[in-house]
């Protein structure tokens, strides 16, 4: 089991800032010679995120997700290459001190599709690992995202064997 939060400015000629917190279960089969692991987990996140356009627009909003996947991790001595697959459902309430309403548009008496944050997206970590003890060790590493959420992400995180 992990909580943790995050602080995350995207850029998109606009920019959002995205705040949130997020918290994950799940089980781990590990090789004899621990060189790998995988197992499936369950994971939820909520947060808030404030957009600024622009033309100076700004707009504010909620989000929360539900799902579940499947990781594996190939250790490599003090590194180690990372990977999943998740499924889940987003929700996102969003409010804006300028516009209410959906984007919609035509060309030439054509609809256009509307803009959509629906999408899969996938992920690749890379990092190192630093065993102070027995009973605890600290990841840093740095994500690489593909598909319809796209960047880099640097991340670390404490761990506590009990």
């Amino acid at each position: 089991a992990s909580m943790g939060g995050q602080r995350t400015h995207i850029e998109s000629g606009s920019y959002s800032v995205v705040r949130g917190m997020n918290a994950v279960l799940g089980f781990v089969k590990d090789r004899e010679d621990h060189s790998f692991e995988w197992g499936p987990f369950i994971e939820a996140g909520w947060g808030n995120y404030t957009s600024h356009l622009d033309n100076g627009i700004r707009g504010d909003g909620d989000t929360k997700y539900f799902g579940s996947g499947i990781m594996a991790r190939k250790k490599l001595g003090d590194n180690y290459l990372e990977g999943s697959i998740r499924g889940g459902r987003a929700s996102y309430d969003y409010h804006s001190n300028e516009l209410v309403g959906s984007a919609d548009a035509t060309v030439n008496g054509t609809d256009t599709p509307s803009p959509s944050i629906q999408g899969s997206s996938g992920m690749v970590e890379v990092g190192y690992t630093i065993n102070t003890s027995d009973t605890v060790g600290i990841d840093l590493g740095v994500q690489g995202w593909i598909g319809k959420r796209r960047g880099l992400v640097g991340s670390g995180s404490v761990k506590f064997k009990f």
